[in-house]
């Protein structure tokens, strides 16, 4: 707490656990077992680490990856599903987006002008 002229100013700073190598490890072997990878070059090595540590950040569970790409494979296929575009899709986490963008569009559209006229 910092005070300052009779005023508290409360900073709080979230304790972020360090990643080590051990919870990298954990991170990596989880994305190597949910893409069911074998004969990994190194350039998929460095993607594969790179992800490991932005899932980190992101604060997603290793536990969690494997439905990530369950249902990012589900929602855009498996061909669009790679290490690198789970990143883009955590959202997923909460279940498959099974609504087209226009679907979504029009049901805001809808939700917007019964809110309207029950407005009037």
């Amino acid at each position: 707490t910092i005070s300052k002229k009779n005023q508290d100013f409360s900073t709080s700073v979230k304790e972020t656990p360090f990643y080590s190598k051990d919870i990298q490890t954990v991170y990596v072997d989880m994305l190597v077992k949910a893409f069911n990878l074998d004969n990994i070059t190194r350039n998929k090595w460095g993607q594969i680490y790179n992800t490991a540590k932005q899932l980190f950040e992101a604060e997603i569970a290793p536990d969690e990856i494997p439905l990530l790409v369950q249902n990012v494979a589900l929602t855009y296929g498996e061909k669009y599903t790679t290490i690198n575009s789970i990143l883009n899709h955590t959202e997923l986490l909460n279940g498959v987006k099974d609504k087209s963008a226009d679907d979504i569009k029009q049901m805001l559209n809808n939700k917007e002008l019964s809110e309207w006229a029950n407005d009037k």
